[in-house]
């Protein structure tokens, strides 16, 4: 009688390289698109948290992001919970020569956080507000410039800093493209603030022919 021997000596059969790194592969794209989708999720809730996301996406995404061929645009702000949409003008005419973010400069290399976006602008420049609202605050001096806070709605408000000279006065009801100030410096500070934190301006711009 023939003797039937045993191929199998009980050892387990070891995948391919290519099944497992196709597993693999598999397994990564998955928690990926699993990431990717909590970022999103993230900035589009319009938090404060999603804010922070997004401003450390477009950081490492964009570093050089170049602005300044939007200047012309007409800002169009949709905060949440605001009771509509707040077209928002430019306050000066000129371009942008600081944007909003994460700011290296000096020869340390320093990082500082600048809370809004700095216009070029000629001196004694008319300075206008953004939209219409109340002259909640004004602060500083004519050698270090003042700044003026307009509330616009219980959770929108914009602030106009470098001003030479103010033309208003607290508790002043204000129009949208009314003269507020002049420009002090060579650069005016603009910023929005929704709920109190600050927001990117450049970030609701849209094409405006008609500038301000």
């Amino acid at each position: 009688m023939p003797v039937k021997v045993k191929k199998n000596f009980g050892f387990t059969p070891i995948p391919s390289l290519h099944k497992r790194f196709k597993k693999r592969w598999v397994w990564q794209l998955v928690v990926s698109l699993w990431a990717c989708a909590i970022i999103w999720g993230l900035i589009g809730t319009g938090s404060p948290l999603g804010e922070m996301v997004r401003n450390f996406v477009t950081s490492a995404l964009s570093p050089q992001n170049d602005w300044m061929p939007a200047i012309q645009e007409v800002i169009h702000l949709q905060p949440e919970n605001t009771g509509g949409n707040e077209q928002m003008v430019l306050p000066v005419s000129g371009i942008v020569v600081k944007n909003f973010g994460w700011d290296v400069s000096g020869n340390d290399q320093k990082k500082e956080w600048h809370g809004g976006i700095d216009i070029k602008a000629q001196k004694i420049q008319p300075v206008k507000a953004a939209a219409a609202g109340t002259v909640q605050d004004i602060t500083g001096d004519g050698g270090q410039g003042y700044h003026i806070t307009i509330l616009h709605n219980p959770e929108l408000s914009s602030i106009y800093g470098n001003l030479g000279r103010v033309l208003v006065h607290q508790g002043q009801q204000i129009k949208q493209g009314e003269p507020i100030g002049e420009a002090g410096q060579s650069q005016v500070y603009f910023e929005i603030r929704v709920k109190g934190t600050p927001v990117d301006p450049l970030n609701y711009l849209r094409s405006n022919r008609n500038g301000i």
